[in-house]
C-alpha cells in the first residue's frame, strides 16, 4: 500500500498581469464592485510519502525546490511560487472539467524524472478582494468560465 501526500503550490506574476487587469476592468464595466482581483496558475500533486524517520519529510521539501524550479510551471524571471494559500480575499478554483492531469504527470515523470509523483492536476486561481463571497461567485458565473468545460470552487 503506497502512502500518498498532497502538494499545492501556486505561481504568480510578479509583472503587472494583463489578464487579471482586463477581468476586473471588464467587472467594473458590467457593474460589480471589486477592489482588486489577482489570478494564479494553481498546481496540485499528489506525491509518494515515505517518511521512515516519521519526521518533517526532507524529501517533500527537497520535492518543492525542485518544482519551484521547473521551467514548464513557473519561469524564475517573472513567477513567485507559493505553496501556502494566502487567506485573503475569496479564493475560487476554475479547472477544466475533463482534464486529468495526465498530460502534465506524464511530463513530469518522464521528461523531468519526478518519478515520486503519482497524480497531477492544474487549474486557475482566482482572488477576489473587496467584495462578499456570493458576488464573486457571481462574477465568476459571469465572466470567468465558460460552465459547457470549465468548473470552478471555492477554497477555504
Amino acid at each position: 500500500m503506497t502512502s500518498t501526500k498532497p502538494i499545492e503550490m501556486f505561481v504568480r506574476l510578479v509583472v503587472p498581469d494583463n489578464i487579471a487587469l482586463t477581468a476586473k476592468h471588464t467587472l467594473h464595466k458590467i457593474g460589480f464592485k471589486i477592489a482588486d482581483l489577482r489570478r494564479e496558475d494553481y498546481y496540485s500533486f499528489s506525491v509518494d510519502a515515505k517518511d521512515p524517520k516519521n519526521t518533517k519529510d526532507k524529501n517533500t521539501e527537497d520535492l518543492k525546490n525542485l518544482l519551484a524550479k521547473t521551467d514548464i510551471l513557473a519561469n524564475a524571471n517573472k513567477h513567485k511560487v507559493s505553496f501556502d494559500l494566502e487567506r485573503d480575499g475569496t479564493k475560487i478554483l476554475v479547472t477544466d472539467i475533463d482534464n486529468t492531469g495526465q498530460g502534465l504527470l506524464h511530463t513530469l515523470r518522464e521528461r523531468l524524472g519526478f518519478a515520486q509523483i503519482q497524480s497531477a492536476s492544474s487549474g486557475t486561481l482566482w482572488t477576489f478582494i473587496g467584495c462578499k463571497e456570493e458576488d464573486a461567485v457571481k462574477m465568476t458565473k459571469e465572466l470567468l468560465i465558460n460552465e459547457h468545460y470549465q468548473e470552478f470552487k471555492l477554497l477555504q
